[in-house]
């Protein structure tokens, strides 16, 4: 099977005319377990102008082989795979986005299914109320077998979004930053295509944890954005996953991304000019940067010094001082920065500690005397 190579495509060859109703956008690596499942779920939906696009994030598993069977074993579906090299599922997502032609698209990952009749579902909500986002429930699914339970709880105001409400993106994202609701999954979103490329917004590449940056900012530019209870999609938690690093050093890369994840919100906060919408990004931020100090307690010794260096020479901190609007927030900042504080203090008197080389500072005084007044 010969695959488009990543890159090749220029922006004259992205489809500006709707080819399907759907395109739903799979990245896969070391999927070869899950893909089948997958797409199997996308494969009973009841509504049949989809097309699967697949990304083989750069494998070593059988995940390529595993989708090419399931083309060969269903020749009548539109599904089609492109593999690129390991460059992680940001760069992933964005070359499915370049290769889909539908008129909404749909982000799921390979470890997950769809809920039967979810895109039809979907589109009907859509369509019918001309949105550029559709916001959906889905199902959690725990790694201790527990009963699914819903992630998008219907609660409040909620229900009036579910019931036909349409607001904008700021509106959702304002709203859901003071209840302390906000999620973040890209997997509930339903996106209509043609908006979402003249927005220009893409995944942060390099970058985990990109769902939040990503949603503030694709939903900070929405002014028809909608909300289904209704869950669509079943995310199953897996062991090991980015959400759950298993080790310090771990820990440790996961802390690091939530670093670039606040500074692009800091970033976001800075450059919205509506003042709501601004404060919810700064607030988000704030969030996210005590994750980071947060994570320091779980960490080896010397993976937190290496953290705190980070923090201290990325000027963590006074970044979320800035965006800390209120006395509260300041407050949580420095209860959880009392380590780092502490480590700080301990860099300091280390220092003041440290002997003082005293007969290489003479030898070096003695050196400057003799080169300015000569030797005896």
């Amino acid at each position: 099977m010969t695959y488009p190579a990543h890159g090749t495509l220029a922006r004259s060859e992205i489809a500006t005319q709707d080819a399907v109703a759907v395109s739903i956008i799979i990245p896969a690596f070391n999927a070869a377990d899950s893909i089948g499942r997958c797409i199997d779920s996308v494969l009973r939906q009841s509504f049949g102008d989809v097309e699967i696009v697949v990304i083989d994030d750069g494998s070593m598993d059988d995940t390529a082989r595993r989708v090419v069977d399931l083309i060969q074993a269903n020749p009548s579906a539109n599904i089609r795979v492109a593999r690129q090299s390991n460059l992680g599922v940001s760069v992933a997502r964005n070359h499915g986005l370049r290769l889909a032609r539908g008129r909404y698209i749909m982000f799921i990952d390979a470890d997950d299914v769809l809920a039967d009749g979810a895109i039809g579902a979907l589109w009907q909500r859509a369509e019918a109320d001309q949105l550029e986002v559709l916001l959906a429930n889905a199902w959690w699914h725990d790694l201790a077998g527990n009963l699914p339970r819903l992630m998008l709880p219907d609660a409040g105001d909620w229900t009036a979004w579910s019931a036909g409400r349409i607001g904008t993106g700021p509106d959702w994202i304002v709203q859901q930053v003071a209840a302390r609701r906000m999620k973040h999954y890209v997997w509930c979103q339903f996106v209509r295509r043609d908006w979402l490329l003249a927005t220009g917004e893409r995944f942060v590449p390099g970058i985990t944890h990109q769902d939040i940056v990503w949603t503030h900012a694709v939903l900070g530019r929405a002014r028809r954005v909608g909300y289904m209870v209704q869950p669509v999609y079943h995310y199953h938690q897996r062991p090991g996953s980015l959400s759950q690093p298993s080790d310090s050093g771990a820990r440790l890369r996961t802390a690091r991304h939530y670093m670039r994840v606040t500074q692009a919100l800091d970033a976001l906060a800075r450059t919205t000019r509506h003042g709501p919408l601004a404060a919810a990004h700064a607030w988000q931020a704030v969030e996210e940067g005590i994750a980071v100090l947060h994570a320091a307690r779980r960490l080896a010794p010397a993976d937190r010094e290496a953290l705190f260096r980070l923090v201290q020479s990325g000027g963590h901190i006074p970044l979320l001082l800035r965006n800390a609007l209120t006395p509260g927030h300041r407050i949580r900042v420095l209860k959880r920065a009392a380590r780092y504080f502490a480590w700080r203090a301990g860099e300091a008197l280390r220092q003041w500690l440290r002997p003082t080389p005293v007969v290489a500072a003479h030898r070096n005084a003695a050196q400057v005397i003799n080169s300015q007044f000569g030797a005896d």
